[in-house]
């Protein structure tokens, strides 16, 4: 057990927005109270009142990101919001072309995205990650998916394919799956 003593930041010995908690530097770049309040008829929601501490730990190793892409902005919202409440780093995006110009592609540990998008379909994202060499699980959800997509999906490399409305627990032990391979 870790004294709590030695989770208490020390006092005057780092410069302002770092704390020294036991053998961490944590690097506070923004923090805000919200108040938030989301319900999506998918499944998915984050309620409540809290501190969104946007913070990154200084460690030497980069972050895990999973990367959202989907052109609905609330599932975007909702499923980042999920990510951040199940630990994880998240990044949104509103559609493959904005995910693949975005600097966040080396960072990137996992993909969750859309099948149907306007201009690159999920589909289309996940064969120019692989024809550029970029192997990163792919994580597919979608409202209107069949049979036939879902096996072309799982055939080119996708770690899950999951319809909406989505159960996060089957997402998030997917993530983490996707994480573990």
């Amino acid at each position: 057990m870790i004294p709590l003593a030695a989770l208490s930041p020390r006092a005057n010995s780092s410069p302002p927005g770092v704390q020294i908690c036991g053998d961490l530097r944590v690097v506070f770049l923004d923090v805000r109270a919200r108040r938030r309040v989301w319900h999506l008829d998918q499944g998915i929601g984050c309620i409540g009142l809290y501190a969104d501490y946007l913070c990154s730990v200084d460690s030497g190793e980069k972050p895990t990101v999973i990367a959202i892409v989907d052109d609905d902005e609330l599932v975007r919202i909702a499923l980042q919001c999920l990510m951040k409440t199940a630990g994880f780093t998240a990044v949104a995006f509103a559609s493959g072309e904005e995910f693949l110009n975005s600097g966040e592609l080396e960072r990137t540990a996992c993909l969750i995205a859309d099948i149907r998008m306007p201009g690159m379909s999920g589909l289309e994202l996940q064969s120019k990650l692989s024809k550029d060499h970029h192997k990163i699980p792919v994580i597919f959800i979608t409202a209107q998916g069949d049979e036939k997509m879902r096996m072309q999906a799982l055939r080119t490399g996708a770690v899950k394919f999951l319809t909406k409305p989505l159960d996060k627990g089957i997402l998030l032990d997917s993530v983490r799956a996707a994480l573990d391979s």
